[in-house]
């Protein structure tokens, strides 16, 4: 369990030491627009949804809570009533690779982002994500993501998020792709998006493990307390 928690602060490790503080850019990087990178953005639709999540033949709306830990969760969803979507209504599945973002939140939690794992099939999303399309000649969504991460460049996006409320801010396409970033050579970026695929084979493996594990430990514990050990 500690080394699938490891990981993740490995890679944002990794990240600063390949393209270091993004808003300093002691690198001395490229510094555009978001949108010099950005070919499409792509909001869902916020259908009604009832109070649990869709069973696997069933479809669901997702919640902003299935992006906010910065892992994609898909079981964070409401289940639609397939009669409660119009006919010839588009709705906007993810897909492994994609870069989702929360445009609304509370401050502290909006311009979360994820990449998704797997390709989803009866899950899709609401208005308040994203689909972040990269121009993959430009910018990675991988580097994206974790560029988004970064406590000071996040602080740059969210400082733009307005609102009445302090409970649900939002942030505007046009101010998400105004926000000047920086874009590092390809090159660089592709060695980063590797490693991060390579790291989630690897944590993948270890949630396997982790469930052997779990189930061994139990069936000992049970055995003992039993007095068949």
């Amino acid at each position: 369990q500690q080394a699938i928690q490891l990981a993740d602060e490995f890679l944002r490790s990794v990240f600063l030491d390949m393209f270091g503080d993004p808003v300093t850019n002691p690198k001395g990087w490229d510094v555009r627009p978001l949108a010099t990178g950005i070919e499409s953005i792509i909001s869902g639709w916020s259908a009604k949804g009832e109070s649990y999540p869709c069973a696997d033949n069933g479809l669901g709306v997702l919640k902003i809570s299935s992006v906010t830990s910065g892992k994609f969760i898909p079981q964070e969803n409401k289940f639609v009533h397939q009669d409660d979507i119009p006919e010839g209504k588009r709705l906007v599945f993810p897909k492994r690779g994609d870069l989702l973002f929360s445009r609304a939140n509370a401050r502290e939690l909006v311009a979360a982002t994820c990449i998704v794992l797997e390709n989803q099939n009866n899950v899709f999303l609401p208005d308040k994500l994203w689909k972040v399309e990269t121009d993959k000649n430009i910018m990675l969504p991988e580097f994206l993501n974790y560029l988004i991460w970064e406590p000071r460049f996040k602080e740059r996006l969210t400082s733009q998020a307005t609102g009445t409320s302090g409970s649900m801010l939002n942030i505007s396409k046009g101010k998400f792709e105004a926000t000047n970033a920086i874009f590092p050579d390809l090159e660089s970026q592709e060695k980063f998006s590797s490693i991060f695929w390579k790291m989630q084979r690897l944590t993948e493996e270890l949630d396997l493990s982790k469930v052997g594990f779990d189930e061994s430990f139990s069936s000992l514990s049970q055995r003992a307390f039993a007095g068949r050990l």
